[in-house]
């Protein structure tokens, strides 16, 4: 079995709840046109014949931090980077990059664990700036382009995710009576 800790990673509104929503089948994250509406992290547990993932779908980073609470959700995005599997890093390839980008990419460089460049909002056609990301894809282990919205390549994505997470001993959390206390590994703040 197959198992570990997989961080969702983006600038605001990049479509890491939408994507935790369709990954589960189930509405565990909000999702909203509105800038870092996911304050805190937020665990959610996936299980399937494979093994078990606990993804982490973390705010979304700002790179200029206008208060006090972007600023305390900035620091605790950032934080619990050296205890993940794996870092999903996804971009908008409908927005231009900036230095939100830059900022995040700095961060996810700092971590040893694995990385896939997840593209979103394929079904977007216009505008496209894929072109301006092409050069992080040497940094990633993977690439995948999806629709978090209509749910396009999802089931590629989480094959390439069990990829590259390791083979665990024991579950990660007991699917039977799944509860925020249940998981074996825990971030600060995440329930609470």
């Amino acid at each position: 079995m197959k198992g570990g800790i997989v961080a969702l990673v983006g600038r605001p509104n990049v479509g890491k709840s939408t994507l935790l929503n369709q990954i589960l089948k189930q509405k565990v994250s909000i999702t909203s046109p509105k800038p870092q509406t996911t304050r805190r992290l937020i665990q959610a547990a996936y299980e399937d014949q494979r093994g078990q993932i606990i993804f982490t779908d973390t705010p979304g980073i700002f790179a200029k931090v206008q208060d006090r609470v972007a600023s305390k959700i900035n620091k605790l995005a950032v934080g619990w980077m050296g205890n993940v599997d794996l870092i999903l890093y996804m971009i908008d390839k409908t927005r231009s990059r900036g230095p939100e980008e830059n900022r995040i990419l700095g961060i996810v460089r700092q971590s040893s664990a694995p990385k896939i460049l997840v593209y979103n909002k394929i079904d977007i056609k216009k505008p496209d700036y894929s072109y301006e990301y092409k050069v992080y894809e040497e940094e990633f282990d993977d690439v995948v382009y999806i629709s978090a919205l209509k749910a396009t390549h999802i089931k590629t994505l989480l094959a390439k995710i069990f990829d590259f997470l390791p083979e665990i001993s024991q579950p990660l959390f007991d699917s039977d009576s799944l509860s925020p206390t249940s998981f074996k590994y825990q971030f600060p703040h995440v329930f609470g």
